[in-house]
């Protein structure tokens, strides 16, 4: 099969039998898109850091992302920069350390786009792997770098290379995507939680504000069930949850807890827990982007509720009690929100 397109191309294959042990297992897909090459490269040879972003930009003659098996970018060279030595900050962001790169080889330059590939069907683990390596870097490391980077450690190669990838991943991430599909057909995913692949904010009307234990089984922690305790990962501990009643929402207004999305999703269903599921139902209005989605009652007997909740391009998804007296509680001890990766 070979595609001819001036706007897609995806390349999978070996380099020379001449070449390196770690550079014949590597397989590319490479996407020139607005004047930029984008090379995602997987080599499986076991090394940490199996999965490169190259990305070759107006400012230099190439950057090179090194990602570790679960989407985490660990060092990445700009130019005459190269920055190593991944540390995670108190405050969530990441920075490098910094050294000097050794200089280009002669005559290794910018890469130029091509217009056609030639794809072998007789690689078997294509789709597999082109999957893996869009969910690893596109939908996990680059988000997260992009948004979580420290820019003050950044010289001015780093922070151009930079960027040049953030600015422009999203699109050709796409378009890889869309390539793998158009090669390999539909690709069922297992869903996950979106929480693992874009920051989420939380925020609601109204919440118990009362410590745990502050009388028999209410309250949360030490200060109160606070709206972020509905999407901190814990859904086993009933003090990781957010409780309200229209008793302490200011002006007796109705309970709602609206989750933000930093990059906007797909979704594919919300899986509700409940606190005290098993003894008690309740219904949940729910809004995509401010607007109604539909009316969801919990599954009787159950903690866990699962909502068929389909959703393009989702920005915030906001849920209202419904049908509750005023001292009536709603407490959701986890929300997650199923997409493919």
């Amino acid at each position: 099969m070979k595609l001819h397109t001036t706007s897609v191309a995806v390349l999978l294959g070996q380099l020379s039998s001449l070449a390196t042990v770690a550079q014949a297992a590597q397989k590319k897909i490479e996407i020139p898109a607005g004047g930029y090459t984008f090379r995602l490269s997987l080599f499986d040879d076991g090394r940490t850091t199996p999965y490169r972003v190259f990305f070759a930009d107006e400012y230099l003659t190439g950057s090179s992302y090194r990602l570790s098996a679960d989407g985490h970018v660990q060092y990445f060279k700009a130019g005459a920069e190269l920055y190593f030595d991944r540390m995670v900050q108190d405050d969530h962001s990441i920075s490098f350390s910094k050294k000097l790169s050794e200089s280009r080889k002669h005559g290794k330059g910018r890469p130029e786009p091509h217009d056609d590939y030639d794809f072998s069907s007789s690689e078997a683990n294509f789709c597999t792997e082109c999957t893996e390596a869009i969910a690893a870097t596109c939908y996990s490391g680059l988000p997260e770098f992009c948004t979580m980077v420290d820019r003050s450690i950044l010289g001015y190669d780093g922070l151009q290379s930079m960027r040049a990838l953030c600015h422009n991943y999203e699109e050709v991430c796409t378009i890889v995507e869309d390539s793998c599909h158009y090669l390999c057909g539909d690709v069922d995913h297992e869903l996950v939680n979106a929480a693992t692949i874009t920051a989420i904010a939380a925020s609601a009307t109204g919440f118990d504000e009362r410590p745990g234990q502050a009388s028999g089984d209410s309250g949360c922690g030490k200060y109160g069930c606070l709206p972020v305790l509905a999407t901190d990962g814990i859904a086993d501990d009933v003090e990781s949850r957010w409780s309200c009643a229209e008793d302490v929402v200011p002006d007796g207004g109705q309970c709602e807890i609206e989750f933000t999305f930093f990059h906007p999703q797909n979704l594919k269903q919300l899986q509700v827990d409940f606190w005290k599921g098993e003894e008690r139902t309740r219904t949940l209005k729910v809004k995509i982007n401010g607007e109604k989605f539909g009316e969801f009652d919990s599954h009787p007997g159950s903690v866990t509720s699962y909502f068929d909740v389909i959703a393009y391009d989702v920005h915030t998804v906001t849920l209202e009690s419904l049908g509750l007296d005023k001292d009536e509680w709603i407490s959701l001890l986890e929300v997650l929100f199923m997409v493919e990766p």
